[in-house]
């Protein structure tokens, strides 16, 4: 365990990466796997602390909040959306849509979990039985995309690549 805390929902993302509350982060490097390839390649290597363990020369441990936020745009009752295109936990599996429920503001009954926005890049996690794989990247979301609120969604500060390499660890088996 690290001293480093997050809020709740980002323990989840954390725990999923494998490094509980920290993320190894280099330019460009993606964590643990490049570690033990530069080591082995003679690169040098210094003790963290805060990991305990060896880190290439260097790198650095930074919260994951200073690169990721958490459920930062939610759909409120004054939102002014015609329509919504609706993504429920059971259409995203492994970073495959299903389908989207195209919704009509004042038409059709709008879901109470309906509140997630979602943006280019976003990485949706359900929080409702992780073991059934429903997760993805949405690198180019559907014009006016809502999710569930059973997602955790997580978006990037910094850049699309952290995202990419976010993603990958979140979902590494």
């Amino acid at each position: 365990m690290t001293d480093l805390k997050e809020p709740p929902i980002l323990d989840v993302a954390a725990a999923a990466i494998g490094r509980n509350d920290s993320l190894l982060v280099a330019k460009g490097a993606k964590g643990e796997h490049f570690a033990q390839k530069r080591e082995s390649s003679g690169g040098k290597m210094v003790y963290n602390p805060t990991l305990k363990r060896e880190i290439p020369l260097r790198w650095e441990v930074q919260s994951l909040s200073s690169h990721l936020t958490c459920n930062i745009n939610k759909l409120n009752s004054k939102h002014g959306r015609k329509e919504i295109n609706y993504l429920d936990t059971a259409n995203l599996t492994e970073n495959q849509i299903g389908e989207f429920r195209h919704l009509v503001t004042n038409v059709d009954n709008i879901p109470s979990r309906a509140k997630m926005i979602i943006s280019a890049n976003d990485i949706l996690y359900s929080t409702v039985r992780p073991n059934q794989h429903h997760f993805g990247n949405i690198r180019y979301p559907a014009e006016n995309m809502v999710a569930s609120k059973g997602f955790v969604v997580l978006s990037c500060k910094i850049s699309s690549d952290f995202n990419s390499i976010s993603y990958l660890h979140l979902t590494s088996k």
